[in-house]
């Protein structure tokens, strides 16, 4: 009897959290079709995820957002033939709330990356048809760890940015890394100004890491690197700068400017012991 009634208490609170599942699941429909499914979110704790659909049902596009309806990570858009088409990173950074998107990538029918999307709509379907950023080129700045996803307590890891698509190129730019090594910035950099953060200057004046980049710009890269004091789950967050002291400004002064890339990556630390 007792194994009978824990049974049902095991099914019974199935059942609840079926139902809770499904009360977090929220669907729009297309204003001419109640079967035709525009929208879906889940609802998670701390975020949502986001899906779009076509008519025709088939993905327009996917992604995460955080609950003030602002997106994050990595959003993926195809055409209405389920070719992915471009991919999308944000960032959602407090003190720069009208920046939002960080890099993107435009590809092929094939799915290989191209330089330059040719097309000034890819989405040909009505409600999609202007969801197009103000540019057309692929984003080639990248952040490449060189380290595995998991390092022990005593090791450094290594990593190196490259900034691909410069926005000052035309006035001697240079780059810098800002990163915190404190596992403390938190995902919108709102505490930036209160983080001990560690700078690392481009390649070619950096004298910590004297690595060799080949035949890359060594104004436009930078090597950085840390490590960690305690074990556990950690997220590397920061920065590459693009800056100019010599950019020429609307009224042909001379000036400073700057751009900003994010970045963030989780790793692992162990115990050396273990």
């Amino acid at each position: 009897m007792l194994k009978i009634n824990i049974y049902y208490f095991f099914l019974f609170s199935l059942l609840i959290s079926c139902n809770k599942n499904l009360e977090n699941i929220k669907l729009e429909y297309y204003s001419d079709s109640k079967k035709s499914i525009y929208k879906k979110t889940i609802e998670f704790e701390e975020y949502d995820s986001v899906y779009f659909y076509y008519k025709s049902q088939s993905i327009f596009k996917k992604g995460k957002q955080h609950k003030n309806g602002k997106k994050y990570g990595i959003w993926k858009l195809y055409d209405n033939e389920s070719s992915l088409r471009e991919i999308r990173e944000y960032f959602f950074i407090k003190n720069h709330p009208e920046r939002n998107i960080n890099r993107n990538w435009f590809l092929n029918k094939k799915g290989d990356t191209i330089a330059y999307n040719k097309k000034e709509k890819l989405y040909d379907q009505q409600e999609f048809v202007n969801d197009t950023l103000g540019h057309r080129n692929t984003s080639y700045d990248k952040f490449v760890f060189l380290t595995k996803d998991t390092i022990s307590i005593s090791e450094y890891y290594l990593a190196y940015a490259y900034c691909g698509s410069p926005l000052l190129r035309d006035f001697d730019s240079k780059v810098n890394v800002i990163v915190d090594n404190t596992n403390s910035l938190k995902n919108d950099f709102s505490n930036i100004n209160s983080v001990k953060l560690d700078t690392f200057k481009y390649a070619k004046i950096d004298t910590i890491h004297n690595a060799d980049f080949g035949t890359y710009d060594l104004n436009k890269i930078a090597a950085f690197s840390g490590k960690f004091k305690t074990t556990g789950k950690k997220t590397i967050r920061g920065l590459m700068i693009e800056y100019s002291n010599s950019y020429i400004d609307k009224n042909g002064e001379n000036s400073t400017a700057e751009s900003q890339t994010y970045f963030e990556k989780e790793i692992y630390v162990k115990d050396t012991v273990k």
